[in-house]
């Protein structure tokens, strides 16, 4: 068998690039192509890269040159052999359709449009929020500043407030305003 191909027994006769297949034993040829990417002749190896991705260091003496014409084999899809595991998970689970890049871009853009919508929703509420605090913050420094001119005491202008705005707006926030009023 090994006379039917090249066979180089030493990794100086290879080079980057070079396409080759595995002898596997004195009957046997893997059916991939890999590719040279590296060369170790201190250590006599040489490192190839398989069609699956995987890059092993291999002896020269187990690699066989091959033409350049038959290069890496792509797989475009799933061309694995039918098996009754691949049926059952078809039947129960479906398979993935193919997707066109279309739409993909418009996937995309849907969902950066969402979040886009949803970052602007939560600032106009963060903004909304703060308009309505400070809204109510003047509005009940008026009313305090009206009591506090009409001679009331601060316990008492609390009391007031509290009995009209103690439901929606907490105590503490209360405290600051009417002590902000009778301090000033």
């Amino acid at each position: 068998m090994p006379a039917l191909y090249p066979v180089s027994v030493a990794a100086e006769d290879y080079k980057v690039g070079d396409n080759v297949k595995w002898f596997t034993s004195s009957t046997d040829i893997s059916p991939y192509v890999g590719r040279v990417v590296a060369i170790s002749p201190k250590i006599h190896k040489v490192w190839v890269t398989w069609p699956i991705g995987e890059t092993q260091q291999m002896a020269p003496e187990e690699l066989i040159l091959v033409p350049a014409t038959m290069g890496m084999s792509v797989v475009p899809g799933d061309n694995g052999y039918d098996s009754v595991d691949k049926q059952m998970s078809a039947k129960y689970f479906g398979t993935v359709p193919p997707v066109k890049r279309e739409e993909v871009v418009i996937k995309v853009a849907n969902d950066f449009s969402s979040f886009v919508s949803k970052v602007n929703k939560k600032s106009l509420e963060k903004k909304a929020s703060e308009e309505f605090t400070r809204k109510a913050s003047d509005t009940i420094s008026q009313h305090v500043g009206r009591m506090k001119s009409a001679g009331m005491q601060s316990k008492e202008a609390f009391a007031a407030v509290f009995d009209a705005f103690g439901s929606s707006v907490p105590v503490e926030a209360l405290q600051s305003i009417v002590s902000g009023v009778y301090q000033a």
